[in-house]
């Protein structure tokens, strides 16, 4: 169906293939769930005893978080909980929620959100703490990162002009379909299985899917976005 799609120019072509991919991605990470799948996002959600628990440190990554709390959440003990989150997802408790905690940051600094406000909707009770911890993670401060990625949006931002699809048709060809799988309507089919928005990191809406990777440290499917 996506090579027809793709082929032909019929009306609302890119709206079908937008949902055709959507569905294509979901199906991929239901074949790629469960125990069969390397540690990570995916594998975790599939736990019973932990998805709840996952799905509580993406919707609320501003409470108190601590490894006890997090066990008794799951209703385990610490060393239990403790061990079976980093066998199913790939690294402790609490690197994963500060990995989570981190991933939000950013794009709350890609926002221009004040520092402050940042700290306490990511679970810090002062900014400085924060930057002290954001500092450790990412391995630069706040405001290094926010300009670095300022700079990189401008330099995206380049003028284009889509191609006339009766110039493309001259030539022998269609006109290209430029296709952003785009994730809020994404998020709404998957953000209840997992807790959190897809529309957060809108460059690369599906690097939060899968494992944690020790490059970007950011959970992620593997997926290198720029």
């Amino acid at each position: 169906m996506i090579n027809d799609e793709t082929s032909a120019d019929r009306t609302a072509r890119a709206m079908v293939l937008r949902r055709l991919l959507e569905v294509l991605l979901i199906e991929a990470l239901r074949s790629t769930g469960g125990a069969a799948a390397p540690p990570g996002l995916l594998r975790g959600m599939a736990d019973p005893l932990l998805a709840p628990t996952l799905r509580r440190i993406h919707a609320d990554p501003g409470r108190s978080m601590t490894v006890e709390a997090l066990a008794q959440d799951a209703a385990m003990s610490r060393s239990t909980f403790f061990d079976r989150l980093r066998r199913e997802v790939g690294v402790p408790p609490m690197e994963y929620a500060t990995g989570w905690r981190m991933a939000l940051a950013k794009e709350l600094l890609r926002k221009d959100v004040a520092t402050a406000e940042i700290a306490q909707r990511v679970g810090y009770g002062s900014a400085s703490a924060f930057s002290v911890a954001f500092t450790r993670h990412v391995g630069k401060p706040q405001g290094a990162y926010s300009r670095e990625s300022t700079a990189a949006q401008s330099c995206r931002k380049k003028p284009h002009r889509e191609p006339r699809t009766e110039e493309l048709r001259n030539e022998g060809r269609l006109a290209p379909v430029h296709l952003d799988v785009a994730p809020r309507r994404f998020s709404t089919a998957v953000a209840s299985w997992t807790g959190f928005d897809f529309a957060l990191e809108k460059r690369c809406p599906i690097r939060y899917f899968g494992h944690w990777s020790d490059q970007n440290q950011d959970v992620g499917l593997g997926t290198s976005c720029g």
